[in-house]
């Protein structure tokens, strides 16, 4: 059985090889990146070859304490199931450098998220720990990533992967080794391109119970200065779901039950920061017969009510979120909440008419993710005219 193994080994580390020389002088990764700081930066980079071997566990030297007549124990090809490390979600911190990962031995663990139909890994790499995704919308998911930056919204830093790619392989064949049930790596490899994403360490809505609530948001109708911020923040992040008719989220000029997992609260020095996760692109366009007009005439008739009460008035929109939050946080926001998300959406809309935000800004972000794939998928959800159009609703109306 050993000696089986051992040709085996020799057989997959030379095919590995042919291909490693085949590969070398042409393997890119195309990467689209958006962060708080810098919107975004394309990148293909050579991915420099690394020496893979395989690697076996030599037997235990037998218990010098044990009787002569125990043998001694012999050879045994170590496993995954032998040792399954755990990513520890309270104690994993972010990576800072989302390229390089190199998917090595020091990447040590792997979990599953319940969120994601197509999966939604946590990886600690030994340098922190990045999430990765496979999604069937993902350049809506990008697009939105982009424009989440640019509105200076957090969301978490992200680029693209191709699963096919020598780093692809790599990751997959690492993935597999950690898994004993190969779920990732079988959930991966199925995606042509997958997300690399930062880990945002914190609790999304959907945990919290009224304990949490009271913690950040203080107390129950009568949110503190903290809460009323994070309130804030939630009316900016509905400003973005609007300019791109992400409805998913909070029932504000849709009608749905809402999503709480899809935001994150996240400790920083500073205070406690919301995070959009998840957020996408879902275009109205004029093949809709007449359904951007229903749109627009909802969003400019927010914008209005908006403009006229300032923060003075709970509207109806806003109301219904706040009977939202409640069913999600156990916790009633208050008036002054409701006041505070208001304010936050002005911030957005506000700023319309100053923006430097321009169509050729939206198309170019548009080839930059046709530049990653033509074939990459929710390409075709990415539509800038809507975006435009909803945007420049926000620079009529947003402000007196």
């Amino acid at each position: 059985e050993i000696k089986r193994r051992l040709r085996e080994a020799a057989a997959a580390s030379a095919a590995a090889e042919e291909r490693s020389t085949q590969e070398r002088q042409a393997v890119l990764t195309q990467a689209v990146v958006a962060t708080e700081d810098e919107l975004w930066r394309v990148q293909s980079a050579l991915i420099k070859g690394q020496a893979w071997t395989l690697q076996s566990t030599s037997a235990a030297a037998a218990d010098p304490t044990a009787s002569s007549a125990e043998p001694v124990r012999k050879f045994k090809w170590a496993t995954s199931l032998d040792a399954t490390p755990v990513f520890d979600l309270a104690s994993a911190l972010p990576r800072e450098n989302l390229f390089d990962v190199g998917w090595g031995p020091s990447t040590s663990a792997v979990m599953r998220s319940s969120n994601g139909s197509l999966g939604v890994f946590f990886v600690n790499t030994g340098k922190g720990a990045v999430v990765l995704k496979g999604s069937r919308s993902l350049a809506a998911e990008a697009f939105a990533g982009l424009l989440s930056a640019r509105l200076g919204i957090p969301s978490p830093r992200w680029r693209i992967m191709s699963t096919a790619s020598r780093e692809g392989s790599v990751m997959l064949a690492r993935l597999e080794h950690l898994d004993p049930s190969h779920f990732a790596a079988t959930a991966l490899s199925g995606q042509a391109y997958i997300f690399v994403n930062s880990f945002i360490p914190g609790q999304n809505l959907s945990q919290f119970t009224a304990e949490t609530s009271h913690e950040f948001f203080g107390p129950d109708g009568a949110p503190h200065a903290a809460g009323l911020d994070l309130l804030r923040q939630l009316g900016r992040i509905m400003a973005l779901d609007v300019l791109l008719n992400n409805g998913d989220r909070l029932p504000l000029v849709w009608e749905n039950r809402g999503n709480a997992g899809n935001i994150i609260v996240a400790r920083t020095s500073v205070g406690a920061k919301l995070y959009s996760i998840d957020t996408q692109i879902f275009p109205i366009t004029d093949e809709h017969e007449g359904k951007l007009d229903q749109y627009l005439t909802k969003v400019i008739t927010l914008l209005d009510a908006l403009v006229a009460t300032g923060a003075t008035a709970e509207l109806p929109q806003f109301a219904a979120v706040r009977t939202k939050l409640l069913e999600f946080l156990h916790y009633d926001v208050g008036l002054q909440g409701s006041l505070a998300m208001q304010q936050g959406f002005l911030d957005v809309a506000g700023t319309a008419r100053e923006s430097s935000l321009t169509q050729f800004e939206l198309d170019h972000w548009r080839e930059l993710l046709r530049g990653v794939s033509n074939d990459l998928v929710g390409l075709d959800a990415v539509v800038p005219d809507f975006v435009m159009a909803v945007w420049s609703a926000f620079a009529a109306h947003g402000s007196s």
